[in-house]
């Protein structure tokens, strides 16, 4: 199987790779794991160290988001729903697809229109993202909680878990809307390649007797 990285991709592995990145920086300073870093003395080189550790961490991070995190809110069956809202939508159209047929689909539409086959991926990024990057504010969360009772319980701790903890969950919530709106694009796309226009909109002839008014 091959594996391609996308523009897309990148981007949705590296943002979320720099909130792991601060993670680690800051539990370092907050249990002075390793020797501090000096932010001073970064130049370029180390910027770009630091985006490539990222985007490795995004990806090394993204399963166990999407086991630990994301899979307790996702909506259920989400290909299979998307399925039932098209057919709920175009009562009008058979629809004889399984849920596992998106990919071919989406095939088919890249290959028709490479345009909105890119759109399509960008959806996907964005919920990508906003997963992993939940994941991480769900971690930053936890720290802070820990912080919290190994810090003489300083409420600023407490203010800061809680203050993660529901940014992170907005986010979960946000990525579950991207990801079900995925499908459902990807299917919808299908359906709209079956519809005429002339079926819905027709050319009338202008009443003669009415124009020579």
């Amino acid at each position: 199987m091959s594996f391609r990285i996308g523009i897309y991709d990148l981007f949705a592995y590296t943002i979320p790779g720099l909130v792991y990145l601060a993670l680690i920086i800051y539990l370092d300073t907050l249990f002075d794991l390793i020797n501090s870093l000096d932010f001073y003395k970064l130049n370029i080189a180390h910027l770009i160290a630091a985006s490539g550790l990222a985007f490795v961490l995004g990806l090394v991070f993204d399963p166990i988001s999407d086991n630990l995190w994301f899979s307790l809110l996702k909506t259920k069956n989400s290909k299979l729903k998307a399925i039932d809202e098209m057919v709920r939508r175009y009562p009008e159209f058979s629809v004889n697809v399984k849920p596992d047929d998106w990919i071919l689909f989406l095939d088919h539409i890249k290959n028709r229109n490479l345009e909105m086959g890119s759109e399509f991926d960008s959806v996907k990024a964005q919920s990508k993202m906003m997963k992993n990057i939940s994941f991480g504010l769900l971690l930053f969360g936890l720290s802070f909680l820990v912080a919290f009772f190994i810090k003489d319980s300083k409420i600023v701790f407490l203010i800061g878990s809680i203050t993660y903890f529901l940014f992170s969950v907005i986010l979960i919530l946000k990525a579950n809307k991207f990801h079900n709106w995925y499908y459902c694009f990807i299917f919808e796309a299908i359906i709209s390649e079956q519809i005429k226009i002339e079926n819905y909109v027709k050319y009338s002839q202008p009443n003669k007797n009415t124009s020579s008014e």
